[in-house]
């Protein structure tokens, strides 16, 4: 995907690797920050602009016209998800009581430490499988306008 992306925005792949870089690196950073903040000013409180700010972030990035912007709405895009990551985990804990977590009395996180890895492990195979539809949809379309 990132060759289609390299081709489309004319740079090299080199330079494209920023635009999945730079959403690691800016979550990396931000995770404890925003997780300080929602202990200190409430949870609902920061998650709801984090949700607007990842909304904000995935519209610029399809409105991206140039690597540049490409790599910015990302780093945006990464902000919001950041909140939302760095809330998960206490507000899973506080609002609702798993059935696994009563076998681990008094760690909850336990429960969300071996959930986290396997709901991003599904959300790639659910998003790649979307992302490869919708490729041979569009494949289909262009055949079929220049037939």
């Amino acid at each position: 995907m990132l060759r289609v992306y390299a081709a489309a925005l004319g740079v090299d792949m080199a330079s494209i690797q920023w635009v999945a870089s730079i959403y690691i690196i800016v979550t990396c950073a931000a995770l404890l920050v925003f997780g300080r903040l929602g202990d200190m000013y409430g949870k609902v409180r920061i998650f709801q602009p984090g949700v607007a700010l990842f909304t904000l972030g995935s519209a610029l990035c399809a409105l991206s016209g140039t690597f540049e912007m490409l790599v910015f709405s990302r780093a945006v895009q990464s902000l919001g998800i950041t909140v939302g990551s760095a809330l998960l985990y206490g507000g899973m804990s506080d609002s609702i009581g798993c059935p696994v977590t009563s076998y681990v009395e008094g760690h909850p996180d336990v429960f969300m430490t071996a959930c986290t890895p396997l709901s991003w492990l599904l959300a790639f195979i659910v998003g790649a499988s979307a992302i490869h539809a919708s490729r041979r949809g569009v494949t289909r379309v262009l055949q079929s306008e220049s037939a």
